[in-house]
């Protein structure tokens, strides 16, 4: 049976939109966009308590430049959890993502003139794509204008959680695919021949969980 390959174009780059029940297929990520650093948080209007981000997705910073922010809660040693926030690189660039366990992440509310909802983040875990390999299997999508064939490959992803307060290193991590199994979406750009499957939010917990919640 053939699977299905959604395309959406925005702008200069095609961008998949595409939702399915195999864990392979791509969660929602929203893109990092840019933070001035030069305005005190909402609230604080002397910067006595130190720099928070305008929206979540700023916290991408500490990934891109491994500068923190000094209003973010500090890191401590009790058990956790310690909330977290996952960036995962692709094509240079870094998108807010992961589907990590209950207690685990930070709620960003929807009042965007007021950003002390994402002052108790302690972490941020920046998974950055170290490998790829090919498998020489090939999947076969339907697209609208007939069948695109994507070799499937296996990547590795390194992993470093940084303190959100400071960007001190915290863990360092390496997590791995390793399927020989096609998924029921593709998510690429025009012109791609590959598939590149990303690791599971299970993977992105178990790399992670010494820092949130760890051992007594």
């Amino acid at each position: 049976m053939r699977r299905v390959m959604c395309v959406l174009a925005v702008g200069l780059m095609t961008l998949t939109a595409c939702g399915g029940d195999n864990d392979d297929s791509t969660d929602s990520a929203s893109s990092a966009g840019d933070v001035d650093t030069t305005d005190a948080p909402a609230g604080d209007p002397d910067g006595e308590s130190g720099e928070i981000p305008d929206f979540a997705s700023d916290f991408d910073r500490v990934c891109t430049t491994q500068v923190g922010f000094a209003g973010a809660a500090p890191y401590t040693t009790g058990t956790g959890p310690h909330p977290v926030m996952l960036f995962e690189e692709s094509d240079g660039n870094w998108y807010q993502t992961g589907d990590f366990p209950e207690g685990w992440e930070i709620a960003e509310d929807t009042d965007f003139e007021d950003n002390s909802d994402l002052a108790p983040l302690e972490l941020v875990a920046c998974a950055a794509l170290l490998e790829e390999t090919p498998t020489g299997i090939e999947c076969e999508f339907e697209a609208d204008d007939g069948t695109v064939t994507l070799e499937l490959v296996n990547t590795t992803y390194e992993v470093t959680v940084y303190e959100a307060a400071t960007a001190d290193v915290v863990l360092t991590a390496t997590v791995a695919t390793d399927t020989t199994d096609c998924p029921f979406v593709a998510s690429i750009t025009e012109g791609d021949t590959q598939e590149l499957i990303r690791p599971l939010p299970d993977d992105y917990t178990n790399a992670v969980k010494d820092a949130v919640v760890p051992a007594a």
